[in-house]
């Protein structure tokens, strides 16, 4: 679904850059601002209905890639086939980590742009659409994000962040309980 309002976004953007370096809107940016509201609208019903599901498999790609990687690296006893399987499972949840935050973190960016696109051309629309300004600010104004369970709205720092949580808590567990 990200991939699809992303396809959208762009081209939204590149449009909206066409306008801009423009001197005047043309028609055609009143059908923008409309398809920028239903995107917002869009993401908006994406959030409330997937943040949590988005929230609950990222943590558990997390849990799920730290255990594997540390059995891997502190358990000495570990034959060729469970190696295999722990490094099979490692790809599937790193896999679905991934796939969500980054997904989810270019959609913002990209949504961001755009923000920032219009907050500019908003005072370039005449006083004879101002509906259109009114219904552009109003979409303006709220902060729509793609989240992990209205808790943390997901970019790429997250993804980095996420990766040197799991390194320090695999070193913390890894060398607890052990002596020079």
């Amino acid at each position: 679904m990200c991939s699809l309002i992303r396809h959208v976004l762009k081209h939204l953007l590149n449009k909206l850059n066409k306008e801009f370096k423009s001197s005047f809107l043309s028609e055609d940016f009143k059908n923008l601002v409309f398809i920028y509201c239903e995107l917002v609208t869009c993401l908006t019903n994406m959030d409330e209905e997937w943040s949590l599901f988005a929230f609950v498999t990222v943590l558990n790609g997390m849990i799920g890639l730290f255990w594997c990687c540390y059995i891997v690296a502190f358990y000495s006893g570990i034959t060729s086939a469970q190696y295999s399987a722990l490094f099979s499972f490692t790809i599937v949840f790193l896999w679905f980590k991934l796939f969500i935050l980054v997904s989810a973190s270019t959609t913002n960016e990209l949504l961001a742009k755009i923000k920032k696109v219009f907050c500019c051309m908003t005072y370039r629309i005449s006083t004879p659409h101002q509906e259109i300004r009114r219904r552009l600010k109003e979409y303006l104004t709220q902060e729509n994000h793609l989240t992990l369970w209205k808790i943390y709205v997901m970019d790429m720092h997250l993804v980095i962040t996420s990766f040197g949580t799991l390194l320090t808590y695999g070193m913390l567990l890894g060398t607890l309980g052990k002596t020079r």
